[in-house]
């Protein structure tokens, strides 16, 4: 939430394939101003190169939370649980 890789260059060496199972849900705001969303769309295309299991969700908002971000991460917590 929010977030990006800030070691993204040490993804291939540090890579385990148990890493690569574990689901990752990236959700941002567009109008992030301490992490600019340009980080985290970098970020996703580096974990879809390496075939990361990446859910992405983008939302009209800054760095912060909102109702719809909830739901989505319930629902997607609700599928990977199962």
């Amino acid at each position: 939430m929010s977030g990006y890789l800030p070691l993204a260059h040490k993804i291939e060496r540090e890579a385990h394939i148990t890493n690569r199972i574990t689901p990752i849900f990236m959700a941002h705001g567009n109008d992030d101003p301490i992490v600019p969303i340009e980080l985290a769309h970098t970020s996703l295309q580096q974990l879809r190169e390496y075939h990361y299991p990446v859910t992405w969700h983008e939302y009209p908002m800054e760095h912060t939370v909102c109702d719809q971000e909830l739901v989505d991460i319930s629902c997607w917590l609700r599928i990977i649980l199962k």
